[in-house]
């Protein structure tokens, strides 16, 4: 009877164990869904994440990484390292560490010893366990998961099975965070070069307004039709002038945040 008692509250106990994981395991995919459903900001959007599955996995080391222009650029880090140690690169290239190998073979990786994968790469602190995974979109690799522990074999085929479902609740949310981030890259290169554009066309246009500014100082006795030429010219530079004005206004207008281009306008007074 004891015997029977104990194998009871045994069950008992793993049931109430399984129900506590699973629990946990619902509150933390609602995070993710409420933190990329929230924003688009890729650097935030990653400082959430990297916090919630580390406070999920027990482990101070987890690193993001956005797949952008055939490159892994790390987003977001949660790590605690010796003041004296280097931090990990900003960027891996692929085939680079355990990261840049997930990401070209586009499969989950984990490893209780890290002391046996020639692949490892020591980052601030020697870490004997990694846990590395895909973050895939319609097969396309738009990231990497990738979480360590200083003690061997700390991770295991259930925490691989879940960080694999959390990367896929990521997926979509993250695509649309990296695109975001292209955009307003592109926005501001095209409004970089806007100015220099508008640099560039604007100073012939200066240096011949002077031109025609000591042309007419020089030559006092020109004829009727001979001014009538000049202002031509001078209409002409005053054109071109508020052309690339307008121009470099319509682009600074694109770029920025709509918040930013948003004003009240009296439609009594447009009538």
């Amino acid at each position: 009877k004891l015997l029977t008692a104990t194998r009871k509250q045994a069950a008992s106990k793993a049931r109430f164990e399984s129900t506590k994981q699973n629990i946990i395991q619902l509150e933390t995919e609602n995070e993710i869904l409420e933190i990329i459903s929230g924003q688009n900001d890729l650097n935030v959007i990653g400082s959430e994440l990297v916090q919630l599955i580390g406070n999920y996995l027990k482990t101070r080391s987890v690193d993001l990484f956005a797949f952008i222009d055939h490159k892994l650029i790390k987003i977001a880090s949660l790590k605690e390292h010796d003041k004296a140690n280097t931090e990990s690169p900003e960027v891996l290239q692929l085939g680079e560490g355990i990261s840049g190998t997930v990401a070209v073979n586009r499969k989950a990786f984990i490893t209780g010893d890290t002391s046996q994968i020639p692949e490892y790469q020591i980052d601030g602190q020697l870490m004997q366990s990694e846990l590395t995974v895909p973050i895939m979109l319609d097969n396309k690799l738009i990231g990497i998961i990738d979480a360590e522990h200083q003690q061997k074999n700390y991770f295991n085929s259930a925490n691989l099975e879940y960080l694999i479902k959390l990367s896929n609740l990521i997926a979509l949310g993250f695509k649309n965070s990296i695109t975001s981030a292209k955009i307003k890259e592109s926005n501001e290169e095209l409004s970089n070069y806007a100015h220099v554009v508008s640099h560039d066309l604007k100073t012939p246009l200066r240096s011949i307004s002077a031109a025609m500014s000591w042309l007419r100082e020089d030559q006092v006795n020109l004829s009727e039709q001979s001014h009538s030429y000049l202002k031509i010219v001078d209409d002409s530079l005053v054109k071109m002038d508020k052309l690339i004005s307008d121009t470099l206004q319509y682009s600074e207008m694109k770029t920025k945040p709509k918040s930013e281009q948003e004003e009240n306008v009296d439609l009594n007074a447009l009538l």
